[in-house]
């Protein structure tokens, strides 16, 4: 199938071919635990091997790299999604009731990050339909894993990505979400992180990239009159500053306390500094400017 769709004429043939076999062999996303209770022993069920195999193929066809065509990509990020909660689902199952495996495994890993890098390229798309399915995707499929269930590494990966590209400023409904994601990111998993110092270097990268992040946002949200993209990077980052800075946050204090006032400090070099106080004295002068 990965061959076929390689070319243009066997592209739609394989895709039409996966979302049949996805809407007819497993119930939708939020009917899939019920289901699988109901029906475990019930062989006309997707096998994980086979859901295993269309979501590989998907991670293709969303990220472009059969057809480089928005519309495509956005389809099949309902079906990803969708065949991706099945096999997390069956696999779960599996576990508790036939006890296949004990743990995660390397590939369930290794796939987790292959859907997640497929969301975030649809995420970060100029087209607005396109961006909000895959930011809303994303979401759902970070928000629904354990923080125990992934090493410390393969939540730097998250970090890194999301840290790296961002959806474009004229998405500004999608970069709300994806900044609000990031924050909530950090605000998860920085405590465990920071108990390995190895993992210190690539959080003190985040920090910098999420500096310029920060930046842009505030830059861009203050042309004319201001926007929900400025409100909430100030209302975002003034909260997230002030949990860094809270001593039982976490085991690394001196970590916390330099990211917690750096990025303080790029609220004051924007003029926002001191939060919500701040954030309506600028919209206040603004409003005053405009008058």
């Amino acid at each position: 199938m990965d061959t076929t769709s390689q070319f243009n004429t066997g592209q739609g043939f394989v895709f039409d071919g996966i979302a049949a076999c996805i809407e007819h062999s497993i119930p939708s996303t939020h009917e899939i635990p019920k289901e699988l209770h109901n029906k475990q022993n019930d062989d006309s069920l997707m096998s994980v091997e086979c859901a295993t195999m269309f979501v590989e193929l998907l991670c293709k066809f969303v990220s472009g790299e059969y057809k480089n065509d928005v519309h495509s990509s956005t389809q099949a990020t309902f079906y990803l999604e969708n065949v991706y909660n099945y096999r997390c689902h069956f696999s779960n199952l599996s576990k508790a009731t036939r006890v296949l495996r004990a743990e995660t495994t390397d590939m369930d890993i290794l796939l987790w990050e292959k859907v997640l890098l497929a969301l975030n390229f649809i995420s970060i798309s100029s087209d607005m339909d396109a961006s909000l399915k895959g930011i809303d995707s994303f979401q759902r499929i970070l928000l629904q894993t354990k923080i125990d269930s992934v090493p410390s590494k393969s939540w730097l990966f998250v970090l890194d990505l999301i840290s790296e590209k961002h959806p474009p400023v004229e998405n500004e409904a999608v970069r709300v979400k994806a900044f609000d994601l990031f924050i909530r990111m950090l605000l998860m998993h920085v405590p465990n992180l920071c108990k390995e110092s190895a993992n210190m270097e690539a959080l003190t990268s985040i920090t910098h990239r999420m500096a310029t992040l920060i930046a842009e946002n505030l830059s861009v949200g203050r042309q004319g009159n201001i926007s929900a993209l400025f409100e909430s990077t100030v209302q975002l980052v003034t909260n997230l500053s002030n949990v860094l800075l809270m001593p039982e946050f976490s085991s690394e204090p001196k970590f916390t306390k330099w990211a917690g006032n750096y990025l303080f400090e790029q609220l004051d070099k924007n003029g926002v500094g001191g939060g919500s106080a701040r954030m309506m004295n600028a919209t206040s002068s603004r409003e005053t400017q405009d008058v």
